[in-house]
């Protein structure tokens, strides 16, 4: 089950400047989903986001409560509802939605404002305004990008597969061919399960050590 989403919108139209007190009041009021916002990411013009968990939504149990995945036998209406408390949490109520069908590959697709059949693909980037760039997580990592000069943001899951294949890196490369230099980038890894609660065998951990930089360093078997 996916149990928590990572967004990231591109080119948020600026309203009037409040204060960081007046915002976090009116968020409270208006939308109940808890939210968390990386600063290094905020500071990146026109890039809006959000990393989400699993609560503020309107999912039954077992799916309870802020499920967004069509494909996990939940309702279309509780889906739907969920999405949008989304784009509330964001002030992007408008935004187009977009969520790929993740398969722990390096996958990296660039979308536009074409219709959206479902997409396998593990990464994800546009440049398109008002498009809503969804990773789904349980435990695995997401990764948020944004250009310091607001020309895009692309958005990235990273399982073990995914982080032995380096998808990280893959977007990096991706995006350098785009135009857009890895000094422009700003990442955030959203919150993911931690050394205390992921075990692995050692054939995983063997896979991981070959293809990490220093690898032994963080996995144990």
């Amino acid at each position: 089950m996916h149990a928590a989403t990572y967004a990231a919108w591109p080119r948020r139209a600026q309203g009037p400047p409040r204060t960081q007190a007046t915002a976090a009041r009116q968020k409270h009021a208006v939308n109940p989903v808890p939210c968390v916002n990386v600063a290094l990411l905020a500071a990146c013009p026109g890039a809006a986001h959000g990393f989400f968990g699993r609560h503020g939504g309107a999912s039954a149990a077992p799916l309870d409560s802020l499920n967004i995945s069509s494909r996990v036998g939940d309702s279309r209406a509780a889906v739907q509802e969920n999405r949008l408390r989304l784009r509330r949490a964001a002030g992007l109520e408008a935004a187009r939605f977009l969520s790929l069908s993740q398969v722990h590959g390096r996958n990296i697709v660039q979308v536009g404002g074409e219709t959206f059949a479902a997409i396998e693909a593990d990464g994800v980037w546009t440049r398109a305004p008002q498009l809503a760039l969804c990773i789904q997580t349980a435990d695995c990592v997401p990764l948020l990008f944004a250009d310091v000069q607001g020309e895009l943001v692309a958005a990235a899951h990273a399982g073990w597969r995914g982080t032995q294949a380096q998808i990280g890196a893959a977007m990096v490369e991706r995006l350098a061919a785009a135009a857009v230099a890895p000094s422009r980038l700003r990442v955030a890894l959203g919150p993911a399960i931690g050394p205390c609660c992921f075990l692995i065998g050692h054939d995983v951990a063997q896979a991981l050590r070959g293809s990490v930089a220093g690898g032994d360093a963080y996995v144990q078997p």
